[in-house]
């Protein structure tokens, strides 16, 4: 041991990431960009004690997603290429949301899949100020996303997913649509979760999500519960006048059908809660 703490960093790196072997029993926390994935992972994993992997480090970097769906990468090597980040007891990766059923198929023992859920209209605009951009353009200025850094241009252009041509507003509505159905498709297998509810009791919240995943709770995360895990995003404006009507309009039209079965008003106007996201 006291030769390989005498190692150069890097090497030590290299051999941990060489020895990895995936966890078969890892609980996966998945969900479309700031749906508050890291936020719930993360107090997870103090709540119990659990070791955690928060995002992916080479595939986020590579932007493998595409390649993966295309079939041009398959999904043993995705998890080869990342042995060490999957060897952990809990896996937070929002990129994986689309591939729930490659994830069930490879991990069949695994302790369960966490599908975390935000309302559209509060997802999408937090989305959005993360990159200081508005959400009442027609459109973003040529070149916006493709100079997106870490695999957000994956994000904010949907078409390899299947997006119709469209604004930004519509990949980002359609992401969420997609990724909401493939959840609520796979529901029985799987833990669907809102992101509002844990607002509402964080505590109670990560409780019960511990028990559902079968890991017991070991330490206090009270004091912890309200840490802001991300950038933080500026709650509370009314959807109208930060969409815009057409943009709005383009959300509540293509998601409408995922959204009234998780208790979201398409009809609504105005954020129903207002904490920081």
């Amino acid at each position: 041991m006291g030769f390989v703490r005498a190692l150069p960093r890097r090497f030590v790196d290299r051999l941990r990431r060489a020895l990895a072997r995936p966890n078969p029993e890892a609980a996966f926390f998945l969900g479309n960009q700031k749906s508050g994935t890291t936020a719930i992972a993360a107090l997870t994993a103090k709540l119990t004690g659990a070791t955690a992997t928060i995002d992916l480090m080479n595939a986020n970097r590579e932007s493998v997603w595409p390649r993966l769906w295309s079939g041009e990468m398959s999904f043993d090597e995705l998890v080869s290429r990342n042995r060490l980040d999957f060897s952990r007891q809990i896996v937070k990766e929002p990129s994986l949301s689309p591939f729930v059923a490659q994830l069930l198929e490879h991990f069949p023992r695994s302790r369960g899949i966490v599908a975390i859920v935000r309302d559209p209209r509060d997802n999408i605009r937090s989305i959005l100020d993360r990159h200081k951009l508005p959400g009442d353009l027609e459109d973003l200025p040529a070149g916006t996303i493709a100079g997106m850094p870490g695999g957000w241009s994956t994000v904010f252009d949907s078409r390899w997913l299947g997006a119709p041509p469209g604004n930004y507003i519509v990949q980002l509505a359609y992401r969420w649509h997609f990724i909401t159905s493939r959840f609520r498709e796979h529901g029985a297998r799987i833990h669907v979760v809102r992101y509002e509810d844990f607002l509402r009791d964080k505590p109670g919240f990560l409780d019960a999500l511990a028990g559902r995943l079968g890991l017991p709770p070991r330490h206090d995360v009270r004091g912890e519960v309200d840490r802001q895990f991300q950038p933080a995003g500026k709650p509370g404006r009314d959807w109208r006048e930060y969409f815009g009507a057409a943009n709005l309009a383009i959300i509540n039209d293509l998601c409408a059908d995922q959204m009234r079965p998780l208790d979201y008003d398409p009809l609504a106007h105005a954020p129903n809660w207002t904490r920081p996201g």
